[in-house]
């Protein structure tokens, strides 16, 4: 019989515990390579302009981890509740969406399918602090590449991004009456890469109060997005990056680091944006009859998307829900992806969405701290993203939102104590079972 006591845990063989040493070690550098990957969701085959993507392989593999911890009894049951709550309508109307030959609602719905198991590790790795700032770290530079892929388009350097699979072949510069060129960067449209960018601010800001990171950081973080935000000519992910720094550097009791980097951004932020204006140029802020129109379009587009969830209560799916607002408002977007769920797959699923994403993001007046400050400033600048366009098309921001709602179910389910992941029936992300000796987090 094997001793008792702490000698029990040495009866492992030693086949067995080397591969488990082997693979906590491999957990850092597969945690960085998600949130890479999560945010440079580069394309596989870079000839095709329909091409499976970074996510679309993560997922699968994933998936196929997830179904095997499932079936060792490794997965808790909270998250299987949320994750089942989330992908039952869009796995309905997937296989509703194959039978009528609905190619772009069948894949919507696959994608919010493989969002599933990387919404879920994702959920695990921020769980666990060493793994949570790898996962940051990757996501950080993840986004740098972004804004470098911008970068390069505008020098007209875009045929070496698609031969790397950094942007689609069909991708195409826009045009906004022939005065603004707007790049399309990785993710196909100047709104939706910078909006992907826009998350290098609460990234940024989340490594520097947590001491994980030196003032250039959040500085550099910041001439990113206002770089990017002048090839983009893109408004909205810069009014919202803006608030959610504005926010974490007036309620974080670390006064000291805040005033650092109130001085930075006085120092090199203000004088450059002084010298060459806001991004996209002054018109682009100051053209008070084009911003009148524009916003007087979004918000009819909003009107008719909310009439049409009102009428469709099951939903419509992505072809006749665009084919909708097309007749009604001449335009197939809703211009807000709470609105774009709600008519895809019926106001329950938006209602859910918005609702368990608001229930973390009202947390972020409370400052960035360890449990659960990292989720609650991305759910913040998340619902300010999604206020403004139909993100929810993009894989990277429906793995974002799987993440986020995980999140805030298990910060309500969690104790009065404050044991971050305990409660919600999450144990540090730890291989074979084995408890990890480091503290989880809060």
């Amino acid at each position: 019989m094997p001793p008792s006591g702490t000698g029990a845990r040495l009866s492992i063989p030693d086949a067995e515990l080397h591969t488990i040493m082997s693979t906590r070690r491999l957990l850092p550098l597969l945690s960085w390579l998600l949130g890479f990957f999560l945010v440079a969701n580069i394309y596989l085959v870079p000839t095709r302009a329909q091409s499976p993507r970074a996510l679309d392989l993560i997922g699968l593999g994933l998936g196929l981890w997830l179904v095997l911890r499932l079936l060792s009894g490794g997965v808790r049951t909270l998250p299987l509740i949320v994750l089942a709550l989330l992908n039952l309508v869009p796995l309905c109307w997937g296989l509703y969406a194959y039978q009528q030959g609905l190619r772009i609602t069948m894949l919507l719905s696959v994608r919010w399918l493989l969002a599933m198991p990387v919404g879920y590790v994702l959920l695990r790795a921020a769980a666990q602090e060493s793994l949570r700032f790898r996962l940051l770290g990757g996501m950080w530079w993840g986004l740098v590449l972004n804004g470098a892929v911008l970068v390069l388009q505008y020098a007209g350097l875009e045929a070496p991004t698609i031969r790397l699979g950094l942007t689609a072949p069909d991708s195409t510069v826009v045009s906004i009456e022939r005065v603004f060129l707007r790049m399309p960067g990785m993710h196909g449209h100047p709104n939706a890469s910078a909006a992907v960018v826009s998350l290098v601010v609460p990234v940024g800001l989340y490594l520097y109060y947590q001491r994980r990171a030196r003032l250039w950081v959040p500085l550099a973080s910041l001439l990113i997005l206002l770089v990017c935000g002048h090839v983009t000519s893109s408004r909205s992910p810069l009014l919202v990056a803006g608030l959610s720094f504005a926010l974490a550097a007036l309620t974080s009791r670390r006064f000291v680091r805040s005033a650092a980097l109130l001085a930075g951004v006085m120092v090199v932020v203000l004088p450059l944006w002084l010298h060459f204006g806001p991004p996209g140029g002054r018109v682009r802020w100051e053209d008070t009859a084009h911003m009148s129109a524009n916003t007087r379009d979004r918000l009819a587009s909003s009107e008719a998307a909310l009439d049409l969830a009102a009428g469709h209560w099951l939903g419509q799916g992505v072809e006749a829900s665009q084919r909708e607002l097309l007749d009604r408002v001449e335009v197939t977007a809703s211009h807000n992806a709470f609105l774009q769920l709600a008519i895809v797959y019926g106001p329950a699923q938006g209602f859910l969405v918005l609702t368990l994403l608001m229930l973390l993001a009202v947390r972020a007046p409370w400052g960035i701290r360890p449990a659960w400050g990292l989720e609650a400033l991305l759910a913040f600048q998340t619902c300010g993203l999604f206020c403004f366009e139909e993100h929810l098309n993009n894989p990277t921001f429906i793995c974002l939102t799987t993440w986020l709602c995980l999140a805030s179910v298990a910060r309500l389910a969690e104790s009065p104590a404050g044991r971050a992941t305990a409660a919600a029936g999450l144990a540090p992300l730890s291989p074979g079972g084995l408890p990890d000796s480091r503290p989880a987090r809060g």
